[in-house]
């Protein structure tokens, strides 16, 4: 009976302070979202791969606003706990032979110092988590009201396009309202139509691309012409190669001309 005396009392009091004071609520609710956020990712440490699948689900669909950043770290394998206290953090490189690791706070991403990496235990990750993150990340990118986000998320999923990702390019394509993210997204398609079998297809996709300019789609063009170190080209399809090497239409105002690609040999390894 006292109990649940108290809880009323603390409900009534926390509704006051609420109505006496926006800000505080404002705060107050926060400082509630950072705690559920921080209890999701403790869950992490102890989790099997098919639960890390559903707590990384649960953190998206709280919106926290640090969400991508940590997601981010633990499909770059860069989440990691510190031993001496439970605490988790991203850290920012575990590139090179360094003696510490730089931390960041998962909740505010403040510095938070540094620590040895014997001092931390990696939150690990497998071949299909990443792939579950690859896809939720994108998913909740493709989701924001901010166009640029938007358009980041794609040009993230252009790197790594599957089967998950391209559906949801599709899905996003036909309620896609901004002109700069259309294109990224159609840029994004004609990338995944290139992996296709249908000679048709990808004559169309490479039709599509010749005039998009990114770093990643030359690249994927040029392996259309590649030779393996015997001589051999890599594009078996001889259409598809011909496709590729032939001169750009003549551009028109204001536009950059693609130069016709030559042949170029792979490196052997």
């Amino acid at each position: 009976m006292i109990s649940a005396l108290g809880g009323q009392w603390l409900r009534w009091l926390l509704l006051a302070v609420l109505l006496a004071s926006p800000v505080a609520g404002v705060r107050l609710a926060a400082q509630a979202a950072d705690g559920i956020f921080l209890a999701s990712l403790a869950e992490l440490r102890e989790a099997s791969f098919a639960d890390k699948e559903a707590i990384a689900e649960r953190i998206i669909a709280a919106g926290h606003p640090r969400v991508r950043a940590v997601l981010t770290a633990l499909l770059e394998d860069r989440l990691y706990n510190r031993t001496a206290d439970n605490k988790i953090f991203i850290v920012k490189t575990t590139e090179g032979d360094l003696p510490a690791y730089a931390l960041v706070d998962p909740v505010s991403g403040a510095d938070a110092g540094e620590a040895p990496p014997d001092a931390l235990a990696k939150i690990g990750s497998n071949n299909r988590l990443r792939r579950s993150l690859r896809t939720a990340l994108a998913r909740f990118g493709l989701s924001s009201q901010d166009p640029a986000v938007r358009l980041g998320a794609i040009q993230d999923m252009r790197r790594s396009l599957d089967e998950p990702t391209v559906v949801l390019l599709r899905e996003r394509k036909a309620v896609e309202t901004d002109a700069g993210v259309q294109m990224a997204i159609d840029t994004g398609l004609a990338m995944a139509d290139l992996d296709g079998t249908d000679t048709a297809v990808r004559l169309a996709a490479i039709e599509r691309l010749s005039s998009r300019l990114g770093s990643d789609v030359r690249n994927r063009l040029a392996t259309l012409v590649d030779q393996s170190p015997d001589g051999t080209f890599v594009e078996p399809d001889a259409a598809v190669r011909a496709q590729e090497l032939r001169p750009a239409p003549r551009p028109g105002p204001g536009s950059r001309r693609r130069r016709p690609r030559s042949p170029r040999r792979a490196r052997a390894g």
